[in-house]
């Protein structure tokens, strides 16, 4: 049995749905579950003493002071609770010491409330007789209704934050009859109240200073100060250790299934679940449960509403039913995971963003111009090798569309100029990629790190203006904000992020009508996008091989639409791990072996010999001679005309070869001299020049002819789509300048805009 609290408090929510899913759970140890009101903290103490119950949840002040701790164990530490002051409008309270002579609901006898809100009163000066005690033994629920009747002036809330009774109190539709808005508010304790609470050094009572923060609840579009203290799962002291292991296996393994009934469930993870508080006594079966955990092979992924947990928990299952003991954990994204590899406390794997594992395998200057590595700490990770490409992800940025009236038909990050940006958790890649967009646009904003939910709940309430996040298109995880048409999503300027572009990060673009947040008529997104990797050290003491199979074998069930072929894509920037090297191979998944080439061996014999006999500098000579002509002769037959669309990649891609045979290094190099080298790169430069003229020039003549001719305007516009889609290849491959492709792109937009109406008026 487990015990709980008063209705309309957090531990009724948590406490009923974790004795569901331990009823559900496939156990041996646990049995039927039931979970039971009670008064609170107080009454749960009291019922495991007397085993009436087997589990509580309790606030750590509460029982660190209780003289029947002893007989108390901690199996985990939960979120932290937060007390919460509602107090009605017009009962003039502005701060804690004005609650004298009013009339306060401060819990129910056997409850924490009442102990907690007891002391704060008395550091305020308001004894038991100052004022009138009401509702002795109503629920959190019923204090809501004494405040909505006017039976309260004001009510004592410890849970966590949202808490149901503190929203009943403070939402709109609960207004008297005549009043425009509702009938309480939460009271602010200020921060200078909030610190005399916590006490000195927070020993003396055990609370320390916490913040709700705005628009937690409706009503509240202020952040308020309070204290609180950690929610505890305890249990008797004589409770099995083979029970408490399976309770801890159960909840661990459900912990997306107990945020669905409330969020603070978020808050539980493994790094910190065990750090008990005041010094409190911790179960054996906790403690054996964490020796367990450290031979388990950790899956850090991200937040629980996100793709990269869902991934890995599916993951984890896979493993286990390849023999490989995993559990799958939240985290807040790429950089705490790369944290956590790095730290090398328990073997893990990890999924992370392609541009921050190479930031973090090779420099931060994986950003180039950005200066992003001077501002962000990226965790560098000795040994980092990649197992398996997961999918494409790409930048989301998210606004209302209230917030910018005048914004234009396509607007791009540029109007975020002084706004209140959040850039995601502080502790994720998407927060390092979208710090740097936004200074490659030079950008000056009002930078803001919270989890998704946080993000999506604070632009929906009005409170920011914008949102970052990095998601696989279309992102099935925030499908109820990207898919409601008032909001609306910001492309990127692809020449401001230029510099960015490289091996781990692309342009890419987010199609219309990907969205509901895209109107009919709105054109694509340009944005960025770069993959999602599944990455661990070189020295991981498990079966990587196994791992690497059991993720490409299970690539359906993973909820992952690559090909192997794309799972396997050469990113040879991340070195491969050499286990999971020898699955690519039998698989069939690395590049064919160029066969023996006996023509070129023969050759390369031939010079060796021609080389000993003539001596090196003849040798050298003689080839430098051999090799510029070569290279002029391949320059040469480019051609130039302009129905063949290739030309200036052909040059740029013989004009790298011409500078690296120029290299002084190797054997193969230095097969030119300097003078001989400018006069080629220069040749290539005037005909690449030339060149992207000319793809210019038919292009635009391409454009004409649609213009003109008599095509259906559904099929015109389609004409239209893939050739823009194609003059963002050719500007990616270099064959076409900015300038040009800007002018190609307004040319193919103005099209699109002039095509024929329905009623062929235009």
């Amino acid at each position: 049995m487990i015990s709980t609290a008063t209705r309309g408090g957090t531990y009724t929510v948590i406490g009923e749905q974790l004795a569901r899913i331990l009823e559900e759970y496939e156990g041996e140890e646990i049995g039927s579950v039931t979970a039971e009101e009670s008064a609170g903290s107080v009454e749960n103490i009291e019922r495991l003493v007397d085993g009436e119950a087997d589990l509580a949840i309790v606030i750590a002040p509460v029982l660190a002071r209780d003289p029947r701790r002893d007989q108390i164990r901690v199996l985990l530490s939960l979120y932290t609770d937060r007390v919460q002051v509602v107090v009605r409008k017009g009962a003039g309270i502005k701060k804690l010491a004005d609650l004298k002579d009013q009339r306060v609901y401060i819990g129910k006898d056997k409850s924490g409330a009442k102990i907690i809100a007891t002391e704060i009163l008395r550091r305020f000066g308001i004894s038991d007789s100052s004022y009138k005690r009401v509702g002795q033994h109503a629920t959190y629920h019923d204090a809501s209704e004494l405040l909505k009747n006017n039976k309260a002036d004001a009510a004592f809330i410890v849970a966590s934050t949202p808490a149901k009774a503190v929203s009943d109190a403070l939402a709109s539709d609960t207004a008297e009859a005549g009043d425009a808005e509702a009938c309480c508010i939460l009271l602010d304790l200020g921060r200078k109240d909030a610190k005399r609470i916590e006490g000195e050094g927070g020993e003396r009572t055990g609370l320390r200073v916490q913040k709700i923060p705005a628009r937690t609840y409706e009503n509240q579009p202020k952040p308020k100060h309070t204290v609180g203290a950690k929610a505890l799962l305890v249990s008797r002291k004589d409770l099995e250790v083979d029970v408490v292991l399976e309770i801890e296996d159960a909840l661990f393994d459900n912990i997306s299934a107990l945020a669905e009934a409330h969020i603070q469930a978020q808050d539980i993870r493994l790094d910190r679940a065990f750090k008990i508080p005041m010094k409190l006594k911790i179960h054996p079966g906790s403690l054996k449960f964490q020796d367990q955990e450290r031979e388990r092979l950790v899956i850090a992924t991200a937040t629980i509403d996100g793709k990269y947990y869902q991934v890995g928990k599916r993951i984890e299952l896979a493993l286990r039913q390849n023999g490989i003991p995993a559990r799958a954990t939240q985290t807040d994204g790429s950089m705490e995971n790369l944290e956590i590899l790095a730290a090398a406390h328990r073997p893990a794997i990890a999924i992370v963003q392609y541009d921050t594992a190479l930031a973090s395998h090779w420099s931060p200057t994986i950003y180039h111009a950005s200066p992003t590595g001077g501002v962000v700490e990226i965790p560098r990770v000795k040994g980092l090798r990649r197992i398996a490409t997961l999918h494409e992800e790409k930048i989301h940025v998210l606004i209302r569309r209230d917030k910018f009236p005048k914004a234009v038909e396509r607007p791009t990050i540029s109007i975020l100029e002084g706004k209140d940006v959040c850039v995601g958790p502080e502790h994720s890649g998407t927060r390092l990629l979208a710090e740097a967009i936004l200074r490659h646009h030079g950008i000056d904003y009002n930078r803001l790190y919270l989890s998704v939910p946080d993000m999506v709940d604070r632009i929906r309430g009005g409170e920011i203006h914008a949102g970052f996040f990095m998601s696989h298109v279309p992102s099935e995880a925030l499908k109820s904000v990207v898919h409601d048409p008032k909001n609306r999503l910001l492309a990127i300027d692809p020449q401001r992020v230029a510099p960015l572009l490289g091996s781990a990060i692309g342009l890419s673009r987010i199609e219309p009508n990907t969205y509901g947040a895209q109107r009919d008529g709105e054109p694509a997104i340009e944005t960025v996008a770069t993959w999602a990797v599944l990455v661990t050290r070189d020295d991981l003491p498990f079966d990587v091989e196994l791992i690497t199979r059991a993720v490409f074998e299970g690539a359906g069930f993973l909820g992952i639409s690559a090909t192997k072929k794309d799972m396997a894509r050469d990113l040879s920037s991340l070195p491969l791990h050499p286990s999971a090297r020898q699955y690519y191979e039998k698989a069939g998944l690395l590049p064919t072996p160029v066969p023996v080439d006996w023509l070129t061996i023969a050759w390369r014999s031939l010079a060796i010999l021609v080389f000993l006999l003539m001596g090196y500098q003849g040798f050298a000579t003689w080839r430098r001679e051999r090799t510029g002509a070569k290279f002029s002769k391949d320059i040469l037959s480019v051609p130039l005309d302009a129905n063949y669309e290739h030309s200036a990649e052909d040059l740029l891609r013989i004009r790298r070869k011409v500078r690296d045979r120029a290299q002084r290094h190797f054997w193969q190099r230095g097969q030119l001299d300097e003078a001989r080298s400018r006069t080629l790169v220069e040749l290539i430069g005037e005909k690449i020049e030339v060149a992207k003229f000319n793809l210019q020039s038919s292009l635009l003549r391409k454009l004409r002819t649609f213009r003109t001719s008599e095509l259906d305007p559904t099929l015109r516009l389609a004409h239209l789509a893939d050739l823009e889609k194609r003059i963002w290849v050719h500007l990616e491959n270099g064959e076409l300048n900015a300038s040009q492709h800007q002018l190609i792109l307004e040319f193919i937009r103005e099209n699109g805009q002039e095509a024929p109406d329905p009623d062929g008026k235009r």
